[in-house]
């Protein structure tokens, strides 16, 4: 008779394990599936943060150049008034600053 409650204790222990397993592999499933999609969605942030990072560097880079060749321009002979004179390295810089907004 002790022997038959210990065999039924032990099916249901066996059947518990059972479910338990089950169930840590669907919140397993669960988990991977959310961690997943965390993924795709931090990688799609990237790429536009990447994509507007290289957009503002565009512009930058346009702005530079542009403000380089007015500072040549500024520093050439031909810009040089005759009633002033040449202009001077800081009244370039000067004007450089002015277009960047400093």
């Amino acid at each position: 008779s002790a022997g038959a409650g210990a065999g039924g204790g032990g099916q249901r222990v066996a059947r518990e394990i059972a479910r338990l397993r089950e169930r840590c592999g669907l919140l397993r499933a669960e988990a991977d599936t959310r961690l997943q999609q965390a993924k795709d969605e931090h990688e799609a942030s990237l790429a536009d943060v990447r994509a507007r990072h290289r957009e503002a560097l565009g512009r930058c880079r346009a702005r530079f150049d542009a403000l380089s060749k007015e500072r040549v321009e500024l520093l050439s002979p031909k810009a040089a008034s005759p009633s002033f004179g040449r202009p001077t390295a800081s009244l370039a810089r000067s004007a450089s600053l002015a277009l960047l907004g400093m």
